[in-house]
């Protein structure tokens, strides 16, 4: 039987539920060689509990769950700002990595950009991640910049601001 692999728009208090928890699961696994852990607990605070979420979702976001014969193994959301689409997350469960569902969501998020008449994705990631960097290059996107950001919390993270851009339309 084919594993059919997809993802649906987060919607309910129950999706936003899922996307914590997996956030919990996830944030600590990918960010702990890279941040103290009190950093990865600060960032799921800020950003991926149900409130965040929620916050997030009327400031405009659109989260998504990914899943794969009906089980949810990551999530990803993005957001447009100005004259582009930030990919603002992108999370598999270990398991799940290597095996499609990051390409689903990136492609979902080139749709959406040129159904959006926009030609510029960004996103940001952490310089360390490197594999994360490379699926990000095989998908035409370049290093803009280096940040660092001060989060308050003691911790200064240092990331990669990363760019695709279209010169001309494609539909």
């Amino acid at each position: 039987m084919a594993n059919q692999q997809g993802f649906t728009i987060a919607q309910s208090i129950s999706d936003l539920q899922t996307i914590e928890h997996m956030a919990r699961l996830i944030v600590p696994e990918v960010y702990g060689a890279y941040v103290p852990l009190y950093h990865c607990q600060y960032f799921i605070e800020q950003f991926q509990l149900v409130s965040a979420l929620e916050k997030q979702l009327q400031q405009g976001y659109t989260y998504f769950l990914l899943h794969s014969d009906g089980i949810n193994y990551g999530y990803f959301a993005y957001v447009v700002q100005g004259d582009r689409v930030r990919l603002s997350k992108l999370y598999l469960l270990k398991e799940a990595r290597g095996k499609g569902l990051g390409q689903l969501a990136m492609d979902q998020t080139i749709k959406f950009t040129l159904q959006q008449g926009l030609q510029h994705i960004d996103l940001m990631v952490n310089r360390q991640n490197n594999s994360a960097i490379s699926f990000y290059q095989k998908n035409g996107f370049s290093i803009a910049e280096s940040i660092e950001t001060d989060f308050g919390n003691g911790t200064l993270v240092h990331d990669y601001r990363m760019e695709k851009k279209w010169k001309g339309m494609h539909r």
